[in-house]
């Protein structure tokens, strides 16, 4: 027999046209506690015994072996012949289970799984919200299928559970892409097909509606045994004409060791090749391997197979973000910002990865791209998202911070740019000083506003905002008072009615109460775990504020055009005078000197070069030649290694290197081969090149850059601070006088690690001595003047040089591309890595 996983694998890769359908027996459900047909009948014959013998529940009496196996026995019309146990289900139900309600008693009672949902079923799941899967036939009354989906996060948009109740057989499409069919029915309402007539045909409706899909798709099975007349005769044998013989293959996996039912042997004998027996080790061992044989494989082809969130199962004309935008294109979008936000997006969601490759593929199957005349346009929410220029487009997707009502400062770009903008402000210590709050028996230190609180409450005015109204969002800063976050855009109507109100317009928000104005834009400020699309924000907001010694405010305008958020801060006397000793909050957040890589290359070029350059010093280069169109490589051991594909650049590969001996090794291959720790020296290289080009002077040996003297006695530079405002840094210094003098550079070290499989770069500040501003001091001299030089450097000055390197190297922006000439998926971040950790602390 071939190999289950390998041969069952391809069915659901993404070069096929269609979709598998399973069919599921009770099988798949028995490591759940549910029990398939031969235990059945056992639990059926104790359960009649119990009650039509001794007139008492199961639970309430004791029962053996010896009490309900002979009354099962005597029943005329059980089967005993070995082997065929199971036949005794349907004959168990009808007999043995009466009334009808003591029969649908016991169906809920066994069907409640007692190891609830199983690994199986938990990746089955996950293969259906990676559209390789669409619709899943099962025999069982359970609902584990549907429990496994409702685990997923985010949620399917819409799970079809057709044949549940007696009219829902009009929600059947080809095109559902979660639908769950109950064979014989659902036992809540008692339609279950397990009496003898019940089980020799299937609904006629039901059938007519499952025989079209056959005609196109695969069908596995799994769990069954393939007994029962209504599947294997009515739904099989007889639609083996309307469906060609089942041309795309029926593949009944089988326990290793088991003997096919004689119905099944019959099915196998008609179909020939197009039936194929495939030997497992059990439901569970299947799906598991299945959905880790496929963890790369997801269906992004928006024509065929929608992939869609829970927010999108609604009427898209409704909703603003979801509008096509025709007036731009792709072109306009911020491709670096994409794909490091889909990264992160696609790492939370457990999403195979996303490339430069596939990600317009994605954006289309999500709903960000739509096609429009044959062209394919950004939506509303997109070009929020992503845009270059939205101003152009949407003048009013601005935040204006006004502090004082004195000082503004406009905040615009995209919305993630924002949002990052934003949060860099409102966590900066102007705005959000620590306070020492004093309680009852101690004070403690806490910020102003918990910084988590700050960062729901920018996500829900970006993402809850009604961008169709003119009017910028505000934020009113009262220094030493209150932050007031105002947005245009009124309640939605569907929760409007289940706040309470309490005059002027105030309200207390209710948690678990949500409805998306814009699911776009929600989607993807979820996915990067900025919020929970739980109808949880506001009363978090108010919880997080509370325990830190402040107070929440929420009200909607009159005309139920705007609404405003008010955070009020511990009271302070004299704010102009607080300051900080130290923190001894519950938590705190440890900034480290790593900047993580949002994107990095998914292959590395490793080009065999020509004898006559593969020596190490080698001349590379000839007369007339220029290099400055060429994309970043690392020479090594005859080798050249490069992010970019050389095949981008056929006179350079003709040229230097063997066409022949040319590789695209994929960088996960790569960092698994003995050639490894090229991929450092790499992402060095492309850094040096992105500091040359700042000016800076580099040395590669030492992992080294630092400013140079470049006019009189001192170098100063302009960057972006958190702030948002450009501030000016003297980072080259005169130091002593006359014979003694010489210049004091800020420099920083730099190296690349692997930390738990993402990479990142490692920031250490420090100086870097001259005699005249260039050329740096003998290794002695340098020990002596940076000993002196750090005794006065404290955790504050070691922060702020950490700020002033990470602002000034991405000139104020979330992220730096590194990647040069062919290389546009090397995308390092501009923020720390950092962790929010408990801290102990000690009554005083």
């Amino acid at each position: 027999m071939p190999d289950a996983v390998k041969s069952l694998s391809w069915l659901f890769r993404l070069q096929r046209r269609s979709r598998p359908i399973l069919l599921l027996g009770a099988g798949a459900s028995f490591r759940a506690g549910i029990p398939v047909a031969e235990e059945a009948v056992r639990r059926i014959a104790r359960t009649a015994y119990a009650r039509h013998e001794k007139g008492l529940d199961e639970e309430r009496c004791v029962l053996t072996a010896s009490d309900w196996v002979p009354y099962l026995e005597r029943q005329s019309w059980f089967i005993s012949e070995p082997g065929r146990y199971a036949e005794n289900f349907p004959l168990a139900v009808q007999h043995l289970l009466f009334p009808r309600e003591f029969r649908r008693e016991f169906f809920q009672k066994i069907l409640r799984p007692y190891d609830d949902v199983t690994q199986g079923y938990r990746s089955l799941a996950r293969i259906m919200v990676r559209r390789l899967c669409w619709t899943v036939l099962t025999t069982n009354f359970d609902t584990l299928a549907v429990d496994a989906l409702r685990q997923q996060q985010p949620h399917p948009p819409q799970i079809t559970e057709i044949n549940r109740t007696a009219d829902d057989l009009v929600q059947f499409s080809i095109n559902n892409p979660f639908q769950i069919v109950y064979l014989h029915g659902a036992v809540e309402t008692y339609r279950d097909r397990n009496l003898i007539e019940e089980t020799q045909r299937l609904d006629e409706k039901l059938v007519s509606r499952i025989r079209p899909m056959l005609i196109e798709c695969p069908l596995i099975v799994v769990g069954y045994r393939g007994s029962e007349p209504s599947i294997m005769q009515h739904l099989l044998d007889e639609g083996i004409q309307d469906t060609g013989g089942y041309r795309h293959g029926i593949y009944w996996c089988l326990r290793k060791g088991a003997t096919p039912h004689p119905t099944v042997r019959q099915l196998q004998e008609k179909l020939g090749s197009n039936f194929q027996l495939v030997e497992i080790d059990g439901f569970d061992e299947l799906m598991t391997s299945l959905d880790a044989e496929l963890e790369n494989e997801i269906w992004y082809t928006a024509a065929d197979a929608p992939i869609v969130t829970a927010t999108l199962a609604v009427d898209r004309e409704a909703m603003f973000d979801t509008h096509p935008e025709e007036r731009l294109s792709t072109d306009d979008l911020d491709e670096p910002l994409i794909l490091s936000t889909l990264s992160d997006y696609c790492q939370r969601l457990h999403f195979p990865a996303i490339t430069k490759d596939n990600y317009i593929k994605f954006l289309e199957a999500q709903g960000y791209l739509v096609r429009r005349n044959g062209k394919l346009v950004p939506t509303t929410g997109c070009v929020l998202l992503f845009g270059l220029d939205i101003h152009k487009v949407y003048p009013y997707a601005r935040v204006v911070f006004n502090q004082d009502e004195k000082r503004q400062t406009i905040f615009e770009g995209n919305l993630i740019t924002q949002y990052r903008k934003l949060l860099d402000l409102l966590t900066s210590p102007e705005v959000n000083p620590v306070l020492r709050l004093k309680g009852e028996r101690k004070a403690e230190e806490l910020p102003a506003y918990p910084e988590r609180a700050l960062s729901e409450i920018v996500v829900n005015m970006l993402v809850h905002r009604d961008y169709s109204i003119e009017g910028f969002s505000h934020i009113g800063f009262q220094r030493g008072v209150s932050l007031t976050f105002e947005n245009p855009g009124g309640l939605l109507p569907a929760i409007k009615s289940k706040f309470h109100f309490y005059g002027g317009g105030r309200f207390r928000p209710v948690r678990g109460l949500t409805e998306m104005r814009n699911p776009l834009l929600a989607d993807i400020f979820y996915g990067l775990g900025s919020m929970d699309k739980a109808g949880s924000g506001l009363v978090d907001v108010r919880d997080m504020v509370a325990e830190g010694g402040g107070e929440t405010e929420y009200a909607v305008s009159p005309t139920d055009d705007k609404l405003s958020a008010t955070l009020f801060q511990p009271r302070q006397e004299e704010p102009e005078k607080s300051s900080v000793a130290r923190r001894v909050a519950s938590t705190e957040v440890f900034v480290t000197n790593l900047l993580p890589f949002r994107v990095i290359p998914a292959s590395v070029s490793v080009l065999r070069l020509k004898a006559r350059f593969a020596a190490p010093r080698a001349q590379f280069f000839e007369a007339g030649e220029f290099p400055g169109h060429l994309p970043i490589w690392l020479k090594h051991a005859g080798s050249l290694y490069s992010f970019a594909n050389f095949r981008d650049f056929p006179e350079f590969l003709r040229a230097k290197g063997e066409l022949g001996e040319l590789q695209r090794i994929p960088t996960t291959e790569f960092l698994r081969s003995c050639r490894s720790h090229i991929f450092p020296w790499l992402l060095g290289r492309h850094f040096e090149f992105f500091l040359y080009k700042l000016g800076l002077t580099v040395e590669s040996r030492r992992k080294r850059a630092y400013f140079r003297l470049t006019d009189g006695e001192a170098t100063a530079i302009s960057y972006i601070s958190r702030t948002g405002r450009r501030v000016t840094r003297t980072v080259v210094k005169r130091r002593g006088e006359f014979a003694h003098a010489y210049y004091e550079s800020e420099s920083i070290h730099y190296r690349f690690n692997e930390l738990q499989d993402n990479w990142v770069m490692q920031v250490r500040p420090g100086y870097v001595f001259t005699r005249d501003g260039v050329v740096p001091l003998p290794p002695f001299l340098q020990t002596r003047r940076a000993t002196r030089r750090f005794k006065f450097d404290r955790n504050p000055n070691v922060d702020d040089d950490l700020t002033f390197w990470a602002r000034y190297l991405s000139g104020g922006q979330p992220l730096l591309s590194l990647g040069g000439v062919g290389v546009d998926d090397l995308i390092l971040d501009s923020e720390f890595c950092s962790v929010e950790a408990p801290t102990i602390t000690w009554d005083e």
